[in-house]
């Protein structure tokens, strides 16, 4: 089995003018080969963030995804998994108060020979001028 990771370095931008932008972002990956009769696996992420700040208030915001994978085939049969998420959140504090947003979202995959399995669910939270909402919701299907 031969892995192959791959990964980023980080990278960061700044900017002085109306005030201070500070950002990062990196990411990274590994991916394993499928021989015959064997085995798979992948994997990925990304992650980034920024900072402000500025005449017209500050504020944050930074995001995450990420999926992954496994799947394997033998005399009995096969079987695979997979998953794959996400996340933001962002804020913000100014002259209308504050404001800002965050959520997630989920979902797996599982296989077992001929049957299949799919969750997926998701979140969210939203607040402007000080009022809030919020948001949810899910499935499961099985075939």
């Amino acid at each position: 089995m031969k892995l192959s990771p791959r990964i980023s370095t980080p990278k960061q931008t700044e900017r002085n003018n109306l005030g201070r932008i500070v950002g990062r972002m990196g990411s990274s990956s590994l991916i394993q080969k499928k021989k015959p009769g064997g085995i798979g696996l992948s994997s990925a992420r990304a992650n980034a963030f920024n900072h402000q700040f500025d005449r017209s208030g500050f504020g944050s915001s930074s995001a995450h995804a990420g999926a992954q994978s496994f799947s394997s085939r033998g005399p009995l049969g096969g079987f695979g998994v997979s998953s794959a998420n996400s996340a933001t959140q962002t804020f913000r504090m100014g002259p209308r108060g504050l404001t800002g947003s965050s959520q997630y979202s989920g979902s797996q995959s599982y296989k077992l020979g001929n049957r299949h399995l799919n969750i997926a669910l998701s979140r969210g939270l939203s607040m402007a001028n000080g009022k809030p909402s919020i948001s949810h919701g899910s499935s499961i299907s099985f075939s």
